[in-house]
């Protein structure tokens, strides 16, 4: 293991194993009363519709920001930092109006 490497990563790979996919996958469970209720409020008075996807997207974005070593890519089994936070997000549209 490379001596340079971070308390938190050294015990990232311990935890996890070193990695063999760039994917990322999470189950969690969130109460989103808030949210919904933010989202029906924002939503009456704008020409905008805000969705809970949009809130979900914008929580990764500022917390990649704020976390800055879980924004990295794996190539060749090596992780390199990124300087910009960039994110894709699958969206269905078929049947949109």
């Amino acid at each position: 293991m490379n001596k340079e490497m971070s308390l938190i990563r050294k015990f990232l790979f311990w935890w996890f194993g070193y990695p063999l996919s760039a994917s990322v996958s999470v189950n969690i469970a969130i109460d989103f009363t808030e949210a919904d209720r933010f989202l029906k409020e924002y939503n009456d008075t704008s020409n905008h519709k805000v969705t809970i996807q949009h809130l979900i997207m914008a929580s990764i974005a500022k917390s990649l920001m704020k976390v800055p070593e879980a924004n990295s890519r794996i190539i060749n089994g090596r992780i390199y930092p990124q300087d910009q936070v960039g994110i894709a997000y699958p969206i269905n549209l078929l049947g949109h109006k």
